[in-house]
């Protein structure tokens, strides 16, 4: 997992496949005023989706796990709170592996939580367990966020 802000992105080129085209997207000015949905990214098989939503409670049994994508968070507005754990500290739900959604949910016996303000980037790689969208005090907030959806199969790392 990486956590920057996105004026720190260029550090990262060596660790994000698909990196010239991700820094194109949040490179874009208009993002938080775009659709919530998803969009494709063009000559890639990334994708990208605009979401609104307002934080939650914490809900242990919302830990998700990909396999398949690289998910990227990257904040607009509002702010939240992505819990997140190694596989090892997780306890799977039992209902198993969605592979056409690419996600499997379970809970984290022991987690670290990463605050996320607008300008701020996550990068969660296939193994690394989060739990999103939760509550960064005691009030909910409106939250724009977009979310970048890499295979980890088929593609390069950016050389720079």
């Amino acid at each position: 997992m990486i956590k920057d802000r996105l004026d720190q992105i260029d550090l990262y080129k060596n660790s994000i496949p698909c990196w010239d085209k991700v820094v194109e997207i949040l490179g874009q000015k208009d993002l938080a005023q775009m659709k919530p949905e998803r969009y494709k990214i063009e000559g890639s098989l990334c994708t990208w989706g605009r979401s609104d939503f307002q934080t939650r409670e914490y809900l242990p049994e919302n830990f998700e796990v990909h396999k398949k994508f690289i998910d990227i968070h990257l904040v607009l507005e509002g702010d939240e709170v992505i819990h997140t754990a190694p596989l090892s500290r997780l306890n799977f739900d039992g209902k198993g592996y969605n592979k056409e959604n690419d996600i499997e949910f379970g809970v984290a016996t022991k987690f670290d939580s990463v605050y996320m303000a607008a300008g701020d980037f996550a990068v969660f790689y296939p193994g690394d367990a989060h739990n999103p969208c939760c509550k960064a005090g005691m009030d909910s907030m409106d939250v724009k966020k977009l979310v970048i959806k890499i295979p980890v199969e088929g593609l390069s790392y950016s050389q720079g």
